[in-house]
């Protein structure tokens, strides 16, 4: 549209042709719309940025739950999730076979007024399909990252 306004107002210099209003207007969303799209992608990439660390976080989280790390993972979670809940957790993926991908397909995470709190939904590939994961995730008084509480949803 921005490029067609463009060439519209060239077109109607000329006396007696009609539709430099348009052009005109065809101009000015053109240019709306590319400032629109240039500011939803730049906070979409900010967006994405700022939640790298919670999701190596979860990668890495579930990465040494299947590996059976589960002293690791205890030490990364909250008091909620123990040793014997992990291999529980770990137990419950053995019939889906070798992980073969991990993958974060979706994220939030909120801090307001010091209290963090996010949750992270996971898909991953094992030798007999996929499975997802849901993770919540808080952080401790010293502001490391922490399990707070993790499902397999299916």
């Amino acid at each position: 549209a921005f490029i067609l306004g463009l060439v519209g107002i060239s077109s109607t210099k000329s006396s007696g042709v009609r539709g430099r209003g348009l052009a005109v207007a065809g101009l000015i969303l053109g240019f709306l719309g590319l400032t629109a799209w240039l500011v939803v992608t730049d906070r979409g990439i900010h967006l994405y940025q700022r939640g790298q660390p919670e999701r190596a976080f979860a990668k890495t989280y579930v990465a040494d739950l299947l590996a059976g790390n589960f002293d690791a993972d205890v030490a990364r979670s909250t008091d909620k999730i123990t040793h014997d809940s992990l291999q529980a957790l770990q137990q419950q993926t053995q019939p889906w076979g070798t992980l073969q991908n991990s993958m974060i397909i979706g994220f939030h995470f909120k801090d307001s007024n010091g209290n963090y709190q996010g949750f992270a939904v996971g898909v991953c590939q094992f030798t007999s399909g996929q499975h997802q994961y849901q993770m919540q995730i808080a952080r401790d008084s010293t502001g490391a990252l922490k399990a707070d509480a993790f499902k397999w949803t299916q």
